[in-house]
């Protein structure tokens, strides 16, 4: 279970078995969250409609004090692109590119959420201090003229 904000950056993940029920981890996860330093600028919380529910929604509601937003997909459209959705997509498909999380290769919870926060902490250092550029920019080659 993972947490990112609006600009699809990594917040915080909670690492359990897959048999726990979603809608327990989530709650966990929040409760987690709730702690640090950074939940008193959190008002919604959103999600896709796995969690829908009207007693989960009060249920966060009431212990985390946020509001719980559900984005569903509008049904007959087929494909189409879902901006709060895709945020957290965003933040596996940034964590994929590390070899360490691109599978699951963790036995203890605790390392595993160790190696998602390295990862997203060495993309955070790439953003702000890029790699130089070794390779000289591209250019076309002159031709001789005929």
């Amino acid at each position: 279970m993972t947490l990112c904000d609006r600009g699809g950056n990594f917040l915080d993940a909670l690492v359990l078995p897959a048999s726990l029920d979603e809608r327990v981890c989530a709650l966990a996860l929040l409760l987690q969250v709730k702690k640090k330093a950074f939940w008193r600028h959190v008002q919604v919380v959103y999600a896709d409609s796995g969690f829908s529910g009207e007693g989960f929604e009060r249920q966060i509601e009431q212990q985390c004090g946020v509001k719980l937003h559900i984005v569903e997909r509008i049904k007959g459209k087929g494909f189409e692109v879902l901006p709060n959705r895709w945020l957290i997509e965003q933040v596996f498909g940034c964590q994929g590119r590390y070899r360490r999380t691109s599978r699951d290769y963790e036995q203890n919870p605790r390392i595993a959420r160790a190696t998602l926060q390295g990862a997203n902490i060495h993309r955070w250092l790439r953003i702000l201090k890029p790699a130089p550029n070794t390779q000289p920019p591209f250019r076309y080659r002159k031709t001789k003229s005929l």
